[in-house]
């Protein structure tokens, strides 16, 4: 290394040693209690309406993280946090559900909210982290079948669990679709950026697709369905494939692990290699088609 490399390589360390110092310092005289203070966000409440039934759901939210799901109770249950100030409208009328979030939409410059953690918190997580506190949940009667759900969410994750939606059209601009024992039949889904996430869950007849994000099935199924990811992996594991179906990735590799090997797969790896069990029964039922313009193909 030369010699004033060295000098600045030194003056560097030094800067940064002093400005450790100087931090920590500044934690352990009461400086971390005063940030924390300072960053305390004005208070919510979360509030809890019990709706007559219904069983079709159309939503719209820009900030809410929300949660369909099922349970022991007698009638459906809305529960959401909200500040003194209204920001959430919703109505049942003719057996739908009708959700607006009334916030602000997000345009490209949305204000973050910055949780700061006390100095035994940063030792044991290692970080700062950003909360979301936006959550809305649709809690429904175990047994309940949902017809029909629209939703449209911008900034915000959709989570599914324990519900039958015999149709749906969903779209998310920016965050994760998780399910869990959950089944969508005919539906339309769309992630421009985000994950999703399937465990114990079937898709029937079924479009899903992702701009930006892997796909993740565990424990489940597809049954005449498509799914297109533009720029992600996907991975299947313990997957059950029957009747048509297609998996399309054009940057990203397919990974899939199968429950039953009655299966027909036919496979094209542009830019990749390919590896494909010999344990499969060809079907005259079950068909699986596989493309992938850049990644590896692995089917076991």
């Amino acid at each position: 290394m030369k010699t004033w490399k060295k000098i600045i390589f030194g003056i560097g360390l030094s800067v940064s040693l002093i400005g450790a110092g100087l931090t920590a310092y500044g934690f352990a005289s009461g400086g971390a209690k005063e940030l924390q203070k300072q960053s305390q966000t004005p208070k919510t409440h979360y509030k809890k309406v019990n709706l007559e039934s219904f069983d079709r759901i159309d939503l719209t939210s820009h900030r809410y993280d929300v949660i369909i799901a099922t349970a022991n109770i007698d009638k459906p249950r809305l529960s959401y946090t909200t500040s003194k100030k209204p920001d959430l409208s919703y109505t049942v009328k003719d057996k739908t559900l009708t959700i607006t979030d009334k916030g602000k939409r997000y345009t490209g410059h949305a204000k973050q909210i910055w949780k700061f953690y006390n100095l035994s918190d940063l030792f044991q997580q290692g970080r700062f982290g950003i909360a979301s506190k936006n959550i809305l949940t649709i809690t429904l009667p175990k047994g309940t079948d949902i017809k029909s759900l629209k939703a449209n969410i911008q900034t915000a994750e959709l989570s599914l669990e324990s519900v039958k939606i015999a149709s749906s059209e969903v779209h998310i601009s920016a965050g994760n679709l998780e399910s869990q024992a959950s089944q969508l039949t005919k539906s339309t889904i769309k992630l421009d950026a985000g994950d999703t996430y399937l465990n114990d869950s079937d898709l029937l007849d079924t479009t899903l697709e992702t701009s930006t994000g892997d796909i993740d099935i565990s424990t489940g199924a597809i049954v005449n369905s498509k799914i297109n990811l533009s720029m992600g992996d996907f991975t299947g594991s313990d997957l059950t494939v029957t009747k048509r179906n297609h998996i399309t990735v054009n940057t990203g590799d397919i990974d899939i692990n199968l429950a039953k090997y009655d299966l027909t797969i036919n496979q094209d790896s542009q830019l990749g290699d390919s590896d494909i069990t010999s344990d499969l029964k060809p079907s005259s039922e079950n068909f699986l088609t596989l493309n992938s313009s850049t990644g590896d193909i692995t089917v076991q």
